[in-house]
């Protein structure tokens, strides 16, 4: 089971007090005594007055209750640890206490592009000195950093969305703090993020070779930024600004825009703010919550390369210590500091799992390949089977000096509790592979739903209805079968398992072919029409059935001899 990880900040009051973060401002590398590869953003903090209205997002709200403008407290973070740095947060000795919902608001079929979403700063004026798009007297928390950049969206009614380019940089590139890090260490080069990509345009598959120390929880991001223009100058815009604003020796307030253009759906939270003496004009947006724009591409199979670092003597877990996929390995709780420094080099870097949403429910029902070897317990994949045996300092910054703290990766989990958890189907298989030592097992299949299965392949009629043997009822809906592909080596052979989800579960097996282009979705095609034509046949009964999955099952615990 995954556990909740959101690391203390050792930038934060160390204190019983309620503190809430008001806004985020501009960019810096405030300490010279420690070493940091990536900059800090300034985050604005005010105390709660009264410790209850926290649970009350109403009040919250309400400039009264918190002090603000000179009597902010105001701390630097490094920006890896943006993911989960949401304006409106509620935080207690260094800990994220609660995540209010302030207004909600679902903004539908609003449109993304060039000319319909412009740059300003927070504490501009329109129509005279006088008319602030985010008046003071509403909201006072930004009154610190009034050249923080945001993207203002015109809306029917001369109303208008304001999103803050840092919470719309979170939202889209936040999927761990190695990407968003990256994005902010100029000049951005492609090589960082992705070593190669293969899309097709036919049927709109990509292939794509991660960059060093990108982990697979990002392909999806990054895929965009890879396959779209406009993903890629969202992204590049971040560092840009960045070079351009520390030439200038100005303040650097960083910008970006969306990584698309088209239609979408918004759901967000934030505050209603008036404007020219007219209630609920302008929306403030604290945190984006979801996005229904469709990413480029329909199935995606990626490769995550590991971080090079030799092994140093420590207390990190080896090989052995380490668990498999084929074991369950467990991530246990910690109460580790993030401390504003880099990583140290003497130390193993390490990954961190906090606890996310679907935002994305495009991807919900796309298939996303991955390469995870279960016996290669270093690979830099999903950080599954890391211990972590000791509490203390932790960073986000690469491993460059000689701190006391550990470089970690954070990851954003977007699956449920369980989802670590192989499905029930699955069972007698991994117990099938388990009793034979193969030089390696590869999971090959991953979704958004969870970290081993994807929808099977739909086969259709000659009038295009999808049979209905690959349906399955759940919760009185009708749902595609889940399938699982591995690949297995032993010695010079290799060979592919796809295990669908039945009573028993149907198996299918087969020599690896690695130069045949789409041979993923391919066998696993063949595996749906293979056991649609078990289920059409009337010879067949379940008893028949459940021998030949027997007889499966036993090849793969002898290697297919």
């Amino acid at each position: 089971m995954t556990q909740k990880f959101i690391p203390r900040l050792a930038a934060f009051p160390q204190s019983g007090d309620i503190w809430r973060i008001n806004w985020l401002g501009e960019l810096s590398y405030p300490d010279r005594g420690e070493v940091t590869s990536q900059p800090s953003v300034l985050v604005h903090l005010s105390r709660l007055t009264n410790q209850h209205l926290y649970m009350d997002p109403a009040e919250a709200l309400n400039p009264q209750f918190a002090e603000f403008g000179i009597k902010q407290l105001r701390r630097w973070v490094s920006v890896g640890a943006l993911p989960f740095l949401r304006v409106g947060d509620i935080w207690q000795n260094q800990e994220l206490i609660f995540s209010p919902e302030y207004e909600i608001e679902c903004f539908n079929d609003l449109e993304i592009k060039r000319d319909a979403v412009k740059l300003i700063k927070s504490g501009v004026s329109i129509n005279g000195d006088d008319e602030f798009i985010i008046p003071f007297s509403e909201h006072p928390w930004h009154m610190g950093s009034t050249n923080a950049y945001c993207v203002l969206i015109e809306l029917s009614g001369n109303k208008r969305l304001l999103i803050p380019c840092l919470e719309l940089i979170r939202f889209y590139f936040g999927s761990s703090s190695r990407l968003i890090s990256s994005l902010f260490i100029p000049p951005l080069k492609k090589e960082s993020l992705f070593k190669e990509y293969q899309f097709n345009e036919r049927n709109k598959h990509l292939r794509i070779i991660l960059g060093e120390g990108i982990s697979g929880v990002s392909a999806s991001d990054v895929g965009r930024i890879a396959v779209d223009p406009v993903a890629w100058h969202s992204a590049s815009l971040i560092a840009g600004s960045i070079l351009k604003n520390s030439i200038t020796q100005e303040s650097i307030n960083v910008q970006s825009i969306f990584p698309f253009e088209g239609f979408t759906d918004l759901v967000c939270s934030g505050k209603w703010l008036s404007f020219s003496g007219q209630q609920k004009q302008t929306f403030l947006v604290y945190s984006l919550r979801s996005c229904s724009h469709s990413f480029p591409f329909t199935t995606l199979e990626y490769v995550a390369e590991r971080v090079k670092n030799k092994k140093p003597k420590d207390d990190t877990p080896n090989e052995k210590e380490s668990d498999s996929i084929l074991n369950g390995g467990q991530q246990s709780p910690s109460s580790e500091l993030l401390k504003e420094s880099d990583g140290s080099k003497l130390l193993i870097p390490n990954k961190r799992v906090f606890d996310g949403a679907i935002k994305f429910p495009d991807l919900k029902n796309k298939k996303i390949w991955k390469e995870d070897s279960s016996n290669d317990t270093t690979q830099a994949g999903e950080g599954r089977g890391k211990k972590i045996i000791k509490e203390g300092l932790v960073s986000v910054g690469a491993p460059s000096g000689y701190s006391s703290a550990r470089s970690i990766d954070l990851n954003e989990a977007l699956e449920s509790p369980d989802s670590k958890k192989p499905p029930k189907f699955l069972e007698a298989t991994l117990q099938a592979l388990k009793k034979e030592e193969y030089s390696k097992v590869t999971l090959l299949s991953k979704s958004e739903e969870d970290d081993w299965t994807v929808p099977c392949e739909a086969i259709f009629d000659e009038e295009g209805v999808i049979d209905e043997h690959l349906f399955l009822e759940s919760d009185a809906n009708k749902r595609f079968r889940r399938v699982s592909i591995f690949e297995v080596a032993f010695g010079g052979n290799s060979k592919n398992i796809a295990v669908l989800e039945n009573e028993p579960s149907f198996i299918k097996c087969e020599p690896n072919n690695p130069a045949l282009q789409d041979r993923i979705q391919i066998f696993s095609y063949q595996a749906s029409k293979e056991f649609v034509a078990i289920k059409k046949d009337s010879q067949i009964s379940s008893d028949v059935f459940a021998k030949i999955q027997l007889e499966a099952l036993q090849k793969i615990s002898q290697k297919f001899s």
